[in-house]
């Protein structure tokens, strides 16, 4: 036998938290905590952490359960630099800890930390003396005052209450083994039949990670005093099942230290006597086997004498070649290999006596067997490197996993990848706000935070756990097959679509108890939600990486400042809006100003009552014999018009807000801006806000204007080229309601043209009444909008234009309720109005789908927030309708009030820009808004 490795972790050793030693053997408070943290002593289990170092427990702290009560229980991962076996200098680094804690309340009886949030264990709650890590990841810590089975997850959250141990013998004080710490015995419910310290000082789990195997220390009442019982537990059941085999010690006063496994029989286990230092006369280890048994006991052979082991190249400096390790307490034994075994102590700190008087360090042994064991190959440091078991740190780290692996990222914002492995992995990121990427076939364990979950390839199972977490069912490529999420909350948690995916291209349909999400197009798998209603998710429970849609400024902010004007599309901006909306009309000499209409204000003709105004130009009495009566596309209007003044007397005149039931103190503050005002406007604020602004002009009435001599092509063309604004990829679209303007266009600029799309109105049951472009009324042709919107006319349009800008009545109607059968549309909400309030929503028309399939984008018109304007299915709150049509695919719509538009749009689709043209660029990123 000889010394291998040698590695030494000094006895003033301390962790991170609160002081400890404040209390003495009887429990009573010292003047002030003997030491200024936790100490990170009393060895009393090991496991393999990784390839590099190890987990050890440390036990119930200062030896006694009342001295004991600020000594938190915890794991401490340990990397030792062995002199010898690694060419290292013999310290000991301590990386990391988990700490036990009950924040469920899972314990039964009143622990040290009762009362407070998180629950931490002490020593005065469990005496903890033995561990192994589980197939799943989850610890099982053995125990002394129960004694019990601790079940803990990998971060150290205790998962069930502690498992009593049975009387599987002949103990006459009842069905469970119980020490005289025991809750029951202290209440004087129970009597003891385990002396004190006697419980689970090993515990090892069998190759296939079934069974554990617990071994107490001490004799069982109605057990001869020699006799040690190997208590068999089912990890499946979670149930004490037998007793494996009896364990006799050498002499009735010894002990045992530690149980540790070599093959599906034989184990290894520390026999001791209670002697330390020259005194100390016997410290073994023996292997035995479960399957061969003598007069009722496991079979023994000694493998280890610890006070005899030759250290030819003095490895612990004592001047000798001979090596020996008379701790009282010897707790810790691991197999590394077919060879080798780590040995460490439990050094009772801060007790001493092992070397010298002063405290005993934790000195921590590599030991090379002078006969090679029967190794398990799923058994030692080989298997740790295949199964690469990773723990992460309290704080932030980043865990790879290559197949069939095992990553716990404990506390902290962890990031867990498991993207370039083979897949079959267990990934859990512990407590705080983690990122875990999947494979396939893989579990996957968010645990509490607002964890991003990555679903990967296919075939694995997500949990987010507590928080509010995104599971992305598609990120890079689609996956393979189907991934299931096990607790999706609608409302709480999200559901990410990658890859261009939207809502639009899913089919979410019930089966059984689950949701299932599809794409509509081949029906591939995406996602199972386990227990999920299919009627409860919407649009509203997904974000998408695919293109934002436009947030158009309908004449700017116009549900909120006078429309077309600088501060209506100001604010626009400051919004949220990606384009501001200019509609075009001419003045006199020639200049294209922002106005709705080119009658700046109309009257009734016999009253003088005005009907509309968007100027001031009725209270300036210098311009009264401008009023004149005309016809503008068949309608005989009498009023002011834009193309009878110049721009300088427009200047003269102030904005009015159009709609009534809108706030009107803006009026007379705000000057009529030319169309150049709102490109500079608009340039002005992408170079502040580092974000790309667009313009959205409409010509308005054109035919009209060519019909004066004040065509409107030939400018608007001249001032977007004298701006810069010529090619498909400019921050432009040009709209128009009439076809030639749009043909004529397309000629002159190869900036982006939209057909605009109008109806008369909609009948009760949610037809459209059709209308006509007035160019072809003028021309003779009998088509009307409607045909413009088959598949046959979006076509056609797809020969001169980019997109198609149609009223939103067109992609989803609304249907009147006509109860007394009068042939009107009822006044369902008693407001005395009817108006879109009154009227429910039909299903959607597949104008978005023919316009895509003919290749043409669309916006519709207008989202309006007030309750007048929002059918009765969307209870007043304008989200719902900007949340429908987006689910529809619209690829950007014209709202009155673009900072509503642009949350729900940003919502939705957080993480791209919007690409105004699909496939030529995305606009500049809209992370910032400008004030």
């Amino acid at each position: 036998m000889e010394l291998k490795g040698f590695a030494e972790l000094p006895a003033e050793t301390f962790a991170g938290g609160p002081p400890s030693g404040q209390y003495d053997a009887e429990g009573a408070l010292r003047p002030k905590p003997l030491y200024p943290g936790q100490p990170v002593q009393g060895f009393s289990g090991v496991q393999f952490a990784d390839q590099n170092s190890y987990w050890f427990l440390s036990d119930n702290g200062f030896g006694t359960k009342l001295n004991s009560q600020d000594y938190l229980l915890r794991l401490y991962q340990i990397d030792p630099s062995f002199k010898g076996a690694e060419a290292g200098n013999g310290n000991v680094k301590v990386e990391n800890f988990i700490q036990f804690a009950d924040p469920d309340n899972k314990v039964p009886f009143a622990i040290k930390n009762e009362d407070t949030k998180d629950r931490l264990l002490t020593g005065f709650d469990f005496d903890v003396e033995s561990f192994v890590v589980a197939r799943d990841g989850t610890l099982w810590v053995g125990e002394e005052f129960g004694p019990y089975l601790l079940h803990f997850d990998a971060t150290g959250k205790l998962l069930e209450a502690p498992i009593a141990t049975p009387d599987f013998g002949t103990s006459a004080t009842g069905d469970i083994v119980r020490s005289p710490d025991n809750p029951a015995v202290l209440a004087g419910d129970a009597t003891e039949n385990l002396a004190r310290s006697r419980g689970y000082e090993g515990l090892a789990i069998n190759p296939d990670k079934t069974k554990l195997l617990a071994l107490v220390e001490g004799f069982v009442a109605g057990d001869p005093k020699d006799t040690l019982r190997i208590n068999e537990f089912d990890l499946a059941s979670k149930e004490f099942t037998e007793i494996a085999g009896r364990y006799r010690l050498e002499k009735p006063e010894h002990a045992i230290g530690d149980i540790t496994v070599i093959n599906d029989n034989e184990y290894l286990v520390i026999e001791r006597d209670n002697l330390q230092g020259d005194e100390a006369k016997f410290k073994k280890i023996f292997k035995i086997d479960l399957s061969q048994q003598q007069d009722g006991y496991v079979k023994k052979q000694e493998v280890v004498d610890l006070l005899n082991i030759n250290d030819p190249k003095d490895l612990n400096g004592d001047g000798s070649t001979k090596f020996r390790f008379p701790f009282i307490t010897i707790e810790d034994v691991l197999v590394v290999d077919q060879n080798t075994i780590l040995v460490a102590n439990d050094n009772n700190y801060p007790g001493g006596g092992g070397r010298s008087e002063a405290p005993d360090p934790n000195e921590m042994l590599l030991l090379k067997l002078d006969q090679p064991l029967n190794l398990d190959t799923r058994v030692g440091l080989a298997a740790v490197t295949q199964n690469n078991l990773k723990f992460g740190t309290p704080g932030q780290d980043a865990l790879v996993a290559s197949g069939q692996q095992i990553l716990f990222g404990g506390e902290g914002d962890d990031t867990l990848d498991a993207t370039a492995g083979k897949g079959a992995n267990r990934l859990e990121g512990g407590n705080g706000a983690d990122t875990v990427f999947a494979s396939s076939n893989d579990r996957v364990f968010g645990a509490a935070g607002d964890d991003i979950l990555f679903a990967g390839e296919g075939n694995n199972q997500l949990t987010g756990g507590e928080g509010k977490d995104q599971f992305w069912l598609v990120s890079g490529d689609l996956p393979n097959a189907a991934n299931t999420i096990t607790d999706f909350q609608s409302g709480t948690d999200i559901l990410g679509l990658g890859a261009g995916l939207a809502f639009a291209n899913l089919d979410i349909r019930q089966t059984g108890s689950d949701t299932t999400i599809n794409l509509k197009t081949d029906g591939a798998s995406l996602a199972t939600l386990t227990g999920v209603e299919a009627s409860s998710l919407s649009i509203a429970d997904f974000v998408s990486t695919a293109a934002r849609p436009l947030i158009i400024g309908h004449r700017g902010a116009s549900g909120l400042r006078p429309e077309h004007t600088l501060a209506s599309y100001e604010l626009a901006i400051a919004q949220g809006a990606d384009y501001i909306e200019p509609d075009l009309v001419s003045t006199k000499d020639g200049i294209l100003i922002a106005r709705h209409e080119n009658a700046i204000a109309k009257v009734d003709p016999k009253t003088g009552e005005v009907i509309e105004a968007t100027t001031d130009v009725i209270d300036h009495p210098e311009f009264a014999n401008r009023k004149t009566t005309k016809t503008i596309d068949g309608e005989e209007i009498t009023g002011w018009f834009t193309e009878d003044f110049t721009l300088a007397e427009i200047k003269t005149l102030r904005a009015r807000e159009r709609v009534e039931f809108r706030d009107q103190s803006f009026n007379g503050q705000f000057e009529i801006p030319t169309f150049q005002e709102v490109i500079d406007l608009a340039k002005q604020k992408s170079e502040e806000t580092g974000r790309t602004i667009g313009i959205y002009p409409e010509t308005k009435h054109p035919t009209y204007f060519d019909s004066i001599g004040l065509s409107l092509e030939e400018p608007l063309v001249s001032t977007l080229n004298k701006n810069g604004y010529t090619g498909k990829d400019a921050p432009v679209f040009i709209q128009s309601f009439e076809v030639g303007n749009l043909k004529e266009l397309n000629k002159l600029t190869d900036v982006p043209l939209v057909q605009l799309l109008d109806a008369e109105g909609i009948e009760l049951d949610g037809t459209l009444i059709e209308t006509q472009p007035y160019d072809f009324v003028a021309g003779g042709d009998s088509r009307t909008y409607g045909d413009l919107r088959s598949p046959e006319g979006l076509a056609d349009v797809a020969e001169y234009a980019d997109g198609i800008g149609p009223w939103k009545r067109m992609i989803v109607s609304v249907e009147s309720v006509d109860l007394n059968g009068d042939g009107e549309a009822d006044d369902v909400n008693g407001d005395t109005l009817i108006n879109d309030a009154d009227k429910s929503l039909t299903e959607p028309t597949a104008l978005i789908k023919d316009a895509h399939a003919a290749g043409l984008l669309v916006h519709p018109y207008t989202f309006r927030n007030e309750d007048q304007y929002l059918a009765s299915d969307y209870n007043g709150n304008p989200e719902l309708e900007y949340e429908q049509f987006f689910s529809l695919r619209v690829d950007g719509l014209f709202t009155d009030f673009p900072g509503t538009g642009f949350e729900v749009a940003n919502r939705l689709y957080p993480f791209t820009p919007p690409d105004p043209i699909a496939g030529v660029g995305q606009l500049a990123p809209a992370d910032t808004l400008g004030a």
